[in-house]
């Protein structure tokens, strides 16, 4: 019987031992699975903040970028020493913010008549806002325009805006290829746009923590000398002039100039990417589209 009783203790510890095996390394092959795009909000693997525009931070590192990272990338935007204006569109009507094509002409001449009386060029529009009135065309309200899997009527900001005069230089945050250049024609979308490709590994350091190596950047609501510089393939070095701030008749129709950055950790299908998602897609979407802070810094 005592023998027995031996036996039975050292199955349950070699049962013990076997299970705390598997489970490690299940995490270990979890922690892995970064470089193959497999991420996860399951056991607070990362955590999802509950309110909308969240400090930074709070947001899923899915890239893993840390602070000497991101000391390295280029600005998207000249705003140093800039007076910039945090902007608050969660209640902006989008009526107010878009021109058809039929009078741009006129707005054009009207922006470049206020530009000496306007306080701030530079502004921030911010990432994960509800923006709940502001998406007006059609494009956001049509509950069947799926772009990479995200549809329905969609109010959630998942890019920032950054915000500067007509004419302003866009640049690559990174050495990168280009992945797609193009024009989104609809009124609301992104006018020339440009998606370029990234790569971290040259950038990290072997004891930093894990994270996404490749990734996606769309820079959209610029000018058309977007396509006219770059072709498919290239090859961009950081600092690159990707294009310049378009007018409305260039980035869709938004009477305030701006470029609108959005990270991506899926490659897009093609030069575009849901720049706003419908809320019940949230926590999959900052998933997938991670805090663009990590890369661009604390702006809001």
């Amino acid at each position: 019987m005592f023998t027995t009783i031996i036996l039975q203790i050292a199955f349950a510890l070699l049962i013990s031992y076997s299970t705390t095996k598997l489970l490690h390394k299940i995490k270990l092959s979890h922690k892995r699975q970064f470089s193959n795009h497999v991420i996860s909000s399951h056991d607070n693997e990362f955590e999802i903040p509950p309110n909308f525009t969240a400090p930074f931070g709070k947001y899923p590192n899915v890239l893993g970028i840390t602070s000497e990272m991101r000391q390295q990338f280029h600005p998207v935007v000249d705003m140093k020493d800039k007076d910039v204006l945090e902007l608050d569109l969660s209640n902006t009507f989008g009526a107010s913010q878009l021109i058809r094509p039929e009078d741009a002409d006129d707005y054009i001449q009207s922006y470049k008549e206020r530009l000496d009386s306007e306080k701030s060029q530079y502004t921030i529009g911010k990432y994960d806002e509800n923006r709940v009135n502001l998406y007006s065309s059609e494009m956001f309200e049509n509950e069947n325009n799926a772009i990479d899997g995200y549809e329905g009527k969609r109010t959630l900001h998942i890019g920032i805006d950054l915000g500067a005069p007509v004419g302003e230089a866009v640049h690559s945050i990174w050495n990168g290829k280009v992945h797609s250049v193009g024009y989104n024609s609809h009124l609301g979308d992104y006018g020339y746009v440009i998606v370029v490709e990234y790569d971290l590994k040259e950038m990290r350091s072997a004891d930093g923590p894990d994270g996404i190596d490749k990734f996606w950047v769309l820079y959209g609501h610029l000018d058309s000398s977007t396509i006219e510089r770059h072709d498919v393939g290239e090859n961009v070095v950081r600092g690159a002039i990707l294009g310049n701030i378009g007018n409305v008749k260039e980035n869709g129709g938004w009477t305030s100039p701006h470029c609108h950055f959005q990270v991506s950790t899926i490659e897009p299908s093609t030069h575009d990417m849901p720049g706003a998602v419908k809320i019940e897609d949230r926590s999959r979407s900052l998933l997938q589209y991670p805090d663009p802070r990590y890369i661009v810094g604390d702006l809001f």
